[in-house]
């Protein structure tokens, strides 16, 4: 398997050279570790979506967020395609990810490339992420995820390194992460989250979240005047070994004036 790792680098380090508002810091903060994702059979479907309602400078207005994520199991390699839709306030963008998962006994690999919207509004132009996931010692695994995210105003460069603790079948999650964008400085934020295994159908997330810059709606502004907050929980309900069903809530707030709510439901389904 440790093949699959030098294969997806060079394509990661490859195509990055070919071509020589944040949608994406949310996401890596709510996500979970790539050791986490589920084993697949042959073919995996997951499908999200989130209603949101949005407090923003006195406007109240809705943001919705659909997903639908394919995935193919090749010994251990599992390359996937990942679209994206977003409708903030009748203002649409969509994205689409190419990517591969390898796995082996002590580590996982994560390589994709990204692609927005032609004339995209708030998302990425084109975005390359790389991560690494390896057992430290015994439960404990270090983890480190770096994204290049090209915007239509300016190129931001997000690294997040973390530690995984698992004890029995609930783990909890430690990470830092960090935005530079080209003259506007660097961000930083904090995040703790945690799953919990309730028993073999039913299992309860929760995390938090703390820094600057994890949503950019005022994209003028200093990361310092950018300071917020997000909470996010949801409860898995599994329905066998190849389904499973989630309903999630999210709550957060960012400086100057922002406000999010959000609930949001999950579907994965392997054969």
């Amino acid at each position: 398997m440790r093949k699959y790792f030098w294969v997806l680098l060079g394509l990661f380090f490859f195509t990055g050279n070919v071509f020589a508002e944040q949608v994406v810091v949310e996401r890596e903060v709510r996500a979970l570790p790539q050791s986490e994702r589920e084993p697949l059979k042959k073919f995996g479907v997951d499908t999200f979506y989130e209603y949101s309602w949005i407090k923003q400078a006195g406007r109240h207005i809705l943001w919705k967020t659909g997903l639908m994520h394919l995935s193919y199991n090749m010994d251990g390699l599992s390359p996937y395609v990942e679209v994206l839709s977003y409708d903030r306030d009748h203002l649409k963008d969509e994205t689409i990810e190419l990517g591969a998962y390898g796995k082996w006994k002590d580590g996982v690999v994560h390589a994709a490339l990204g692609y927005g919207t032609q004339d995209a509004d708030f998302v990425y132009k084109f975005q390359a992420a790389l991560g690494y996931e390896h057992r430290l010692i015994k439960n404990l695994t270090w983890k480190v995820d770096y994204r290049f995210v090209d915007y239509k105003v300016n190129d931001a460069n997000i690294i997040s390194p973390g530690l995984v603790y698992y004890f029995g079948n609930s783990y909890g999650v430690l990470e830092y992460g960090s935005s530079l964008i080209e003259k506007r400085g660097l961000a930083q934020w904090g995040a703790l989250k945690a799953n919990f295994y309730l028993n073999r159908l039913l299992d309860f997330s929760l995390g938090t979240a703390v820094g600057e810059r994890l949503y950019d709606i005022a994209d003028t502004l200093s990361a310092g005047e950018e300071y917020g907050y997000i909470f996010f929980c949801g409860l898995r309900f599994k329905m066998g070994d190849d389904k499973s069903f989630r309903i999630g809530y999210s709550y957060a707030k960012e400086k100057p004036s922002f406000l999010k709510r959000g609930v949001d439901l999950t579907f994965s389904l392997k054969f």
